[in-house]
């Protein structure tokens, strides 16, 4: 299922968290992480249940149905950590206040009584794409292959974006 265009609103940082509203802003008419996380977690534990003590206990499809909500829950907080600048805004909290708080230098906000950097995640582009699609393939590519298709992905990427595409 696709969902429409995404509005400017979603991709607008929340004074009250320093997040993107759609991470967990709940405030608006958008997906938000949080909400998704809520829902997988809650509709695995509902078919664990069903599955250990549910008038058809034992039902295989239940256990199968509990496992992958559970695993599309556990690899969403994965990707916040792995796709956010999580990581490093909690570095500089801890006081190592060189590490780049990728989303730039003159982004910071105030937030209860303190400037901080927002909490952003990434984008997955057409080169992240390729890496997703051909992943161990690219092992069989010399690394001047993989670099030029990089570069062509990117050009093209470029010339889609300056022809409004």
């Amino acid at each position: 299922r696709l969902r429409g265009p995404v509005e400017k609103i979603e991709t607008e940082i929340d004074s009250r968290t320093g997040m993107k509203n759609y991470i967990a802003n709940e405030n608006g008419n958008w997906a938000t992480s949080a909400a998704y996380l809520r829902y997988s977690f809650a509709r695995s534990i509902h078919y664990g249940r069903l599955y250990t003590s549910g008038s058809k206990k034992g039902n295989e499809d239940d256990l199968c149905e509990a496992l992958r909500c559970l695993g599309q829950a556990l690899h969403t907080m994965e990707d916040f950590s792995a796709h956010s600048n999580y990581c490093e805004l909690a570095l500089r909290e801890l006081g190592y206040n060189s590490v780049f708080p990728h989303c730039g230098t003159r982004t910071e906000i105030h937030l209860h009584g303190k400037r901080v950097y927002p909490l952003v995640t990434g984008t997955f582009g057409a080169v992240d794409f390729l890496h997703s699609v051909i992943g161990e393939a690219s092992d069989h590519f010399t690394q001047s292959e993989v670099d030029e298709v990089d570069v062509a992905l990117k050009n093209a990427e470029g010339a889609s974006n300056r022809s409004g595409g």
